[in-house]
């Protein structure tokens, strides 16, 4: 592979994947051939779009079964010895949370295969999962369109739906789930303070769109005044409250879903096929509306959004309905838009700059405050009529 590790990374790297053949992690459930480590292949992976909040391994990984050489493309991600993130810990420990117990009691088939996750067993924290990339999953770069939000939009409603059958049939053991996982995204460490115009971002960026409506030759004042009242001085505690808050339909949800946590696989013809939802160190018990709105409005484009809106939430409600036919799809539907002015504070953070080159975190505060100009701020206002059109105020 490319890029050779440093001697005590890889060393740690192979003394955990032979711990692991030793414990049978790669064997099929049942199986009772003699295993034994052949090969191990590493490399470092960097995200330079990301912020880095594990060290990422690809690991080419081959095991013998009764003398027959395997083969197993992995993930490893490890917790980073010095974080960039402060709060690194509590992403690491939610993700492992949720790929040792979550995915083995309500898993479904849109998360990557975990051949490891624990927090101590192997010396340190790791998470070793397939890699889904090697299998022809890839990251879309552009905007998703409404054919794979309907492939999203489904996976996601059968997790959602599975999380809630579990609240419903076994209350106790569900608890236990959400019970253990740590905030790690609305807490003091997120909010950045410590450069130029830190704060504009939570003050100012959800106003553009308000900006806009008042600025119309008729703008409808009593519109624009419960969106006020709604935002408040500081949209940041809205947005908190929103995705903090514990409704009858909270269940175990993503807490932080972009396209960039979507990889999909295509048919022949390039249609979407299937998907994978990766990356789940946000994962919190919160409301449904909070994994939902985020994609589709920093998706969609104002033409005719509002039609497409109503039928990706119809492909959701249908996939909650499959896995627990006696949910209350009016209730739910009410529970679900609701919570929307979340998508619509996380679309002014993304609407202006989603296809600028934005580098440094000063660029990205200063994007979100004022790049895109006036074309940003209607397209704001749109996503606002939108939540209007769907009853989010009412």
């Amino acid at each position: 592979m490319a890029q050779k590790l440093p001697d005590k990374d890889y060393e740690f790297i192979r003394e955990l994947i032979t711990e692991m053949v030793h414990d049978r992690c790669f064997c099929e459930r049942g199986s009772r051939e003699f295993v034994e480590v052949d090969s191990i292949r590493a490399e470092p992976l960097s995200f330079p779009d990301k912020i880095p909040v594990s060290e990422i391994y690809a690991a080419e990984v081959g095991v013998r079964f009764s003398g027959e050489l395997q083969k197993f493309p992995v993930v490893i991600k490890l917790l980073p010895k010095a974080a960039e993130v402060t709060n690194a810990l509590e992403l690491f420990q939610n993700e492992e949370l949720f790929y040792s117990k979550i995915v083995a009691k309500i898993g479904t088939p849109n998360f990557a295969k975990c051949y490891a996750a624990d927090m101590g067993r192997y010396g340190d924290p790791a998470i070793v999962l397939e890699n889904l990339k090697v299998q022809g999953y890839r990251e879309v770069e552009r905007k998703l369109d409404e054919e794979h939000l309907k492939v999203w939009i489904k996976a996601l409603g059968m997790f959602h739906g599975k999380g809630l059958k579990l609240k419903s049939e076994n209350p106790s053991e569900f608890r236990e789930f959400h019970a253990k996982l740590l905030e790690a995204t609305f807490n003091e460490e997120n909010i950045r303070t410590d450069m130029p115009n830190g704060n504009d971002i939570l003050k100012t960026a959800p106003f553009r769109g308000l900006k806009y409506l008042k600025s119309l030759p008729q703008p409808d004042l009593e519109f624009v005044e419960k969106i006020e009242t709604r935002l408040g001085r500081n949209p940041y505690e809205i947005t908190r409250d929103l995705a903090t808050e514990v409704s009858e339909f909270s269940t175990l949800c993503h807490g932080g879903l972009s396209r960039k946590n979507l990889l999909f696989k295509y048919d022949e013809q390039g249609k979407p096929i299937d998907v994978r939802i990766i990356d789940w160190q946000t994962t919190r018990y919160c409301p449904p509306g909070i994994d939902l709105g985020p994609i589709i409005f920093t998706n969609l484009d104002a033409d005719d959004r509002l039609s497409k809106v109503n039928r990706l939430l119809d492909v959701y409600f249908d996939a909650v309905e499959a896995e627990l036919p006696t949910v209350s799809r009016k209730d739910l539907r009410r529970d679900v838009v609701s919570k929307l002015l979340f998508a619509y504070n996380v679309a002014s953070f993304h609407v202006p700059n989603v296809d600028k080159d934005l580098i440094t975190l000063e660029q990205f505060v200063e994007g979100v405050c004022s790049l895109g100009g006036e074309d940003a701020d209607q397209e704001l206002a749109s996503i606002l009529l939108d939540l209007k059109a769907l009853g989010t105020f009412d």
